[in-house]
């Protein structure tokens, strides 16, 4: 795995895991929600290094993160189930793809630790 210098904090490594999300097609509404639970600042400093990263070094930038700051397995099921929460609040069909998204970077995260 790559080496990534990530001091994230859990608040930032959801907002960067919603819009590796948002990037498959859900609706810019979930980032909006998101937006208000984080300061202007660092929406826009994880929105600019995402959109400087392609698909799989955002994959390898979750994970680092995931395993910088030691999130049990638990922990990840709850990050995971609370970016579901966040995407079916404004979506009203939890379509396939964005199921099947979810499902594999949930796998991805468990696998890491």
């Amino acid at each position: 795995m790559n080496e990534y210098n990530l001091n994230w904090t859990a608040e930032e490594l959801k907002l960067y895991f919603l819009l590796f999300l948002n990037n498959i097609g859900v609706t810019h509404e979930v980032l909006d929600l998101t937006r208000m639970h984080t300061n202007d600042t660092t929406y826009h400093e994880i929105l600019n290094e995402f959109k400087s990263d392609n698909d799989y070094q955002s994959i390898q930038k979750i994970c680092t993160a995931v395993e910088t700051k030691n999130y049990s397995k638990s922990q990840l099921h709850g990050l995971v189930e609370d970016v579901k929460k966040r995407f079916t609040k404004k979506e009203k069909k939890y379509n396939n793809l964005l199921n099947n998204q979810v499902t594999t970077l949930e796998r991805i995260l468990v696998k890491s630790i």
